[in-house]
């Protein structure tokens, strides 16, 4: 008995031994997984190295907010400098992961850095650089491009050099071959096209009915801005590169027609559509606009009539919120349904994704910074609506309520007009805005208020609509006007609708006279190269390459920058080549011709230009170099920048011409005068 009692005690003690083992060998395995998850990041890429910037590139998880770069001279004994992560994306191919890019700028040329990549108190990754000597003179462009789906992050690399650049919205990329050796690969380094192991995908996937059509009114509505129109093709051709079955050009108008009628944005409302469901392309998911909590899936009408009756401000921000944490708590609340006015890195890559398809929408170029994306989205998603807009047969919203109630969006504080609407009037001679309270809701502020009408001692120039007040005593008083740039482009503005102000500018004249005059430029193009500067342009209505490639005789378009043509679209064999991009006045671009020909272009005419810390070869108008018009002159007197060369293409001799002061005083070259619609190559120390 004590024999079989001690066996019976030895297999206890064994077994109880190898089971604490196996468990502490699975706590470990899950602290190390945990772990691992928490603080890992993969494909770390130190690329698009310059004169003077850099940008760093990895793959992190979405539960990771605390990362930093540090980064400072190798040789310098100082503090490291200090950023955090604003630019974040989704990326498909890497499971619950997210691209991070930070742009490092300002730096010195020929000059060796240290950088450390930090999440929360950990040091993940270290590593060197040197920046790139500022080259002896400019060379051409000789591109090289290829094609991959819309919006991928492309990498081309030697066995030296890495670059990382974006596809357009058809997919098509484009780099100057002088930067690589001859040896280079091409590879997707990040994509957010929806793949079938999506995690994003499983989320919002339901059934698949690919041949299903969606439920619009298929209608024509007059009031589409004319860009969204005339971008329509492109925009279809470039989802269908996602799924065939798409269903944009069929629909986009009734989602236009009805959001405005309801008061939202239309464009970001179609931004929804597409990045929910590629514009309802249903052999990837039914849940047209992502609401798959709340209404029918392959329900076109009740998706759109869901998305149109949530309030756009869940935290009841109405003025007195930032752009940002206005944004990131509609982020927040969209695809999580909590209410935070700050974001974290799903959040931010979502508004970014949202952002994407919202520049589609007019075929124009996402902004690659963060700020200045939210600077040019829309503040209010939603106003006041106009009920006599008519649209198609069928109300959506009527639809959605029919089907369900309006779900709790976390708008708990409701501050839409109920009774009426305030408008903020602008009066001639009059840098304050008047307010006046209207008994309405189905009419907007400029329907109610027609610009050139005699009241309140002047003449009516326009009138703004404040969303936050309803109710008479609070709207009917004198408003603070403000210079701001929320669109993109200077407006004066009752300031408690402007969240990016422009200080400099304190009165109306001011404002709007700093952002340029109506202008139309015609140049004439010579047969070949023609180095050009932009002197107006229109960010309502940009100019992209691929629209100056719709002339036949145009072949080639590029940009310029840090010493490198960091740009270039082109025609080869008639097939348009390379990422599209805008051109943007202040700067030089380089047209190629097979004719001698015209080029006209229209715009704001050019009045400040940032020139910023840049050195090296730049490339810009002779606009920003007014008053002077002699390369010496030039050299000697401009003061904003320290100019010290400067490179005019002669199209005579087919080379670069270049005029150099040094010094020493030693003079290199003649002094030119340059034209007006020149583009100018300056050297900048």
């Amino acid at each position: 008995m004590r024999n079989q009692k001690q066996k019976i005690y030895i297999t206890l003690i064994v077994g109880v031994t190898i089971f604490l083992s196996i468990l502490s060998i699975l706590l470990i395995s899950l602290f190390n997984s945990q772990s691992n998850k928490e603080y890992a990041i993969e494909d770390i890429e130190i690329a698009n190295i310059s004169v003077n910037s850099v940008d760093v590139f990895w793959k992190g998880f979405s539960d990771d907010d605390g990362f930093r770069v540090l980064y400072k001279e190798k040789s310098s004994t100082g503090a490291y400098k200090e950023i955090t992560t604003e630019n974040v994306y989704l990326d498909s191919i890497y499971t619950e992961g997210f691209l991070f890019n930070t742009p490092l700028n300002n730096l010195n040329s020929s000059t060796e850095y240290v950088l450390e990549i930090w999440d929360g108190d950990l040091r993940i990754f270290e590593d060197e650089f040197i920046t790139r000597d500022v080259a002896d003179q400019v060379d051409l462009p000789s591109p090289i491009s290829g094609e991959s789906f819309m919006g991928d992050w492309m990498i081309i690399s030697d066995n030296l050099n890495t670059y990382i650049i974006r596809a357009d919205f058809e997919g098509r990329w484009s780099i100057d071959k002088n930067l690589l050796n001859d040896n280079y690969t091409v590879e997707i380094y990040s994509s957010s096209t929806v793949l079938e192991d999506n995690p994003i995908e499983s989320f919002l996937i339901g059934s698949v009915s690919a041949s299903e059509e969606a439920n619009c009114d298929q209608i024509t509505y007059s009031g589409v801005e004319s860009a969204v129109k005339s971008s329509a093709s492109a925009v279809q051709s470039a989802l269908s590169r996602n799924a065939s079955d798409t269903q944009y050009q069929t629909c986009y108008q009734d989602v236009y027609c009805e959001s405005q009628k309801a008061g939202v944005n239309p464009r970001w409302a179609l931004a929804i559509w597409m990045n929910e469901s590629n514009a309802s392309s249903y052999s990837l998911t039914g849940a047209d606009f992502g609401g798959t909590c709340c209404a029918p899936d392959y329900n076109f009408q009740a998706q759109l009539g869901f998305f149109l009756s949530l309030s756009q401000d869940p935290c009841g921000c109405g003025s007195g919120c930032s752009k940002e944490e206005y944004y990131c708590c509609w982020a927040n609340n969209y695809y999580y349904g909590t209410k935070s006015k700050t974001c974290d890195s799903v959040s931010k890559a979502y508004i970014q994704s949202v952002s994407f398809y919202y520049f589609l929408t007019t075929n124009s170029i996402l902004p690659s910074d963060f700020d200045t994306l939210l600077s040019k989205l829309p503040k209010p998603i939603k106003s006041t609506g106009n009920s006599n807009i008519s649209c198609g047969a069928t109300n959506p919203i009527e639809v959605y309520n029919n089907g369900g109630d309006v779900p709790d969006n976390g708008d708990d504080n409701d501050n839409s007009n109920t009774g009426g609407i305030c408008c903020a009037l602008k009066i001639s001679n009059k840098d304050d805005f008047t307010g006046d309270y209207e008994s309405t809701s189905s009419k907007t502020c400029s329907q109610i208020w027609i610009e050139g009408k005699s009241v309140y001692g002047g003449t009516l120039q326009y009138s703004v609509e404040l969303s936050s007040i309803n109710d008479r005593s609070s709207c009917e008083k004198t408003w603070s006007g403000v210079c701001c740039e929320d669109s993109g482009e200077l407006e004066w503005v009752p300031s408690t609708t402007c969240s990016n102000k422009v200080t400099e500018y304190d009165t109306y004249s001011q404002c709007i006279n700093a952002s340029g005059k109506e202008t139309t430029v015609t140049i004439d193009l010579e047969k070949g190269y023609n180095f050009i500067g932009l002197n107006a342009s229109d960010s309502s209505n940009p100019l992209l390459a691929s629209k100056v490639l719709e002339n036949s005789s145009i072949i080639l378009v590029a940009s310029f920058k840090d010493g490198e043509w960091n740009n270039i679209m082109y025609r080869e064999d008639g097939e348009i080549k390379g990422s599209d991009f805008e051109l943007t006045k202040g700067n030089g671009y380089l047209l190629t011709t097979t004719s001698d020909i015209e080029f006209t272009y229209s715009g704001k005419s050019l009045v400040n230009y940032e020139w910023g810390t840049s050195t090296g070869w730049q490339f810009v108008s002779t606009g920003v170099l007014e008053p002077y018009s002699y390369t010496k002159s030039i050299v000697l007197s401009f003061d904003e920048v320290d100019i010290n060369q400067i490179a005019l293409w002669d199209q005579d001799l087919g080379r670069f011409v270049y005029y150099i002061y040094d010094l020493q005083g030693d003079e290199y070259g003649d002094s030119v005068k340059i034209g007006n619609t020149q583009g100018v190559f300056v050297k900048i120390d």
